[in-house]
């Protein structure tokens, strides 16, 4: 039972580049697609958030909400 577990996981190993590989691809399609998403819109302005000042871009129908802007006072 030791053999064929001890298989089990050498061809998993082989296999790994090719999983990371493939993920890599699948991120790095889905942030240009979001890029390319970004740019389209017009009305977009830089915001920071939390301590580490995490830079977002958003447009203004997020900053005009209510609730965006109770957040706001919030933290002011």
């Amino acid at each position: 039972a030791k053999l064929g577990k001890l298989t089990k996981l050498k061809s998993v190993m082989k296999k790994w580049p090719s999983f990371t590989k493939n993920y890599h691809s699948t991120t790095v399609s889905t942030a240009s697609t979001a890029v390319s998403e970004v740019s389209k819109c017009d009305d977009l302005q830089l915001v920071y958030v939390g301590k580490s000042r995490r830079p977002y871009m958003l447009n203004s129908h997020v900053i005009d909400h209510p609730l965006f802007q109770e957040l706001l006072g919030r933290s002011s």
